[in-house]
């Protein structure tokens, strides 16, 4: 069986194979693709077997409306659907980068520990927080009726967030959300666990199984130090790390 990683970005070619050629020499069995939702200028020239356009136009606007209900649509359709191998999906942002060449095999480990469908950094339900993504959609009738539709829960009120990158899918929880009638173009860090779970997948906190994600945050950025030293620390995974042209440093 497969685990199929997919890396998010909006970057020009160049730098997108660069991108996928670090990941691939890191861990050369394993499966790498891009799915791009910047510029189509900075996605021509990709090889089609390897990338993907998305042009939900949710992609290009502000940051807190960004949906990934065409994305995962596109990933099933164009490289899941067809090919019963991929058992796994692990979504990474252009800034999520990967320090070891074994993060396969720590991924599967808590996946085959927790019966997750969707595993993903500080995944939690969201409603007794004040979290802004939440509050944006307490009451939201439109919401509220579609969520209701599709539960397979007893609360159908219940909202979930987590980090939008790093996200773990099997392929059954994503097949299913695939298998939405159009679902409402919610902000990813709500909307995709929160369906997961209404859906009826175990939906786990990283954090709480495990330490692959100690060094995963929305905030501050890592520099190119602090992301060696985690790297001599024997971390998996760094994010957010835009110095992208210091790669090779963190693959020497």
């Amino acid at each position: 069986m497969a685990l199929l990683t997919v890396l998010l970005t909006h970057l020009g070619r160049a730098q997108v194979e660069a991108q996928l050629a670090q990941m691939r020499a890191l861990a050369p069995d394993g499966r790498f693709v891009a799915v791009h939702g910047g510029r189509r200028s900075d996605f021509d020239g990709l090889d089609p077997a390897d990338a993907l356009f998305v042009e939900d136009p949710s992609l290009r606007g502000p940051h807190f409306d960004k949906s990934l209900n065409d994305t995962l649509r596109a990933i099933h359709d164009r490289w899941v659907r067809d090919d019963p191998d991929v058992d796994l999906v692990y979504l990474v942002e252009y800034d999520h980068v990967i320090l070891r060449g074994d993060f396969e095999a720590a991924l599967r480990d808590v996946v085959a520990r927790t019966g997750a469908g969707l595993v993903a950094k500080n995944a939690t339900p969201r409603n007794d927080t004040n979290w802004s993504h939440f509050l944006k959609v307490r009451g939201d009738e439109r919401l509220d009726r579609y969520i209701e539709s599709i539960t397979t829960r007893d609360d159908p009120l219940v909202r979930w967030g987590c980090l939008g990158t790093g996200l773990l899918l099997t392929r059954d929880a994503l097949s299913a959300f695939r298998a939405l009638d159009e679902p409402p173009p919610h902000y990813v860090e709500m909307f995709v666990p929160t369906a997961v779970h209404h859906l009826g997948f175990h939906v786990v906190d990283m954090d709480a199984v495990s330490d692959l994600y100690a060094d995963v945050r929305w905030l501050p950025e890592f520099g190119v130090e602090e992301a060696l030293a985690a790297k001599r620390a024997g971390r998996h995974f760094v994010h957010p790390f835009k110095r992208l042209d210091e790669l090779a440093a963190l693959s020497a």
